[in-house]
């Protein structure tokens, strides 16, 4: 395993335990005249902690299971073609938030998962579009429906 991976794990873990005790002080804190949103802001930070906590743990196993080469670190793809889809990743991202404005939420965010899963992803172009168009509504009904979030309507 490389250093870098363990210090990238170690900071997640430390950054995602510091949001669980701090989602739990900030619940401890509230008043019983404190006026909250659905999800508040315990539960969501409580979340979020666990998820960092659980991306970190998830990446040091990941590490340890890379096969090593002959020097003993592991097998890094930083191809030309690699750099290319962390490129054409950040426009793709680029042009979500320069549209989500103008179009909406719904049509960019689709559009946006399907280009992602496209990229990165090894499955057809209708497995794609399946999973894109759950995604969106997925996120549209976790926070607009149950946590009462707005989302852009766009000008269109």
């Amino acid at each position: 395993m490389r250093t870098s991976d363990l210090v990238i794990s170690g900071i997640l873990a430390v950054i995602g335990v510091m949001t669980i005790v701090e989602s739990v002080r900030v619940v401890a804190a509230q008043g019983a005249n404190v006026v909250v949103d659905v999800i508040g802001p315990g539960p969501y930070l409580l979340g979020l902690g666990v998820l960092l906590v659980v991306s970190a743990s998830a990446h040091i196993l990941t590490s340890l299971r890379a096969a090593p080469t002959a020097a003993g670190e592991p097998v890094v793809d930083d191809s030309e073609a690699s750099q290319r889809k962390v490129f054409i990743s950040v426009l793709t991202l680029a042009v979500y938030v320069a549209l989500i404005d103008v179009l909406g939420y719904a049509l960019p965010t689709l559009l946006f998962f399907f280009a992602q899963l496209r990229l990165f992803g090894r499955s057809s172009v209708l497995a794609s579009g399946a999973i894109a168009a759950c995604l969106t509504a997925g996120f549209y009904l976790l926070f607009v429906e149950f946590a009462g979030m707005s989302f852009p309507r766009g000008l269109l």
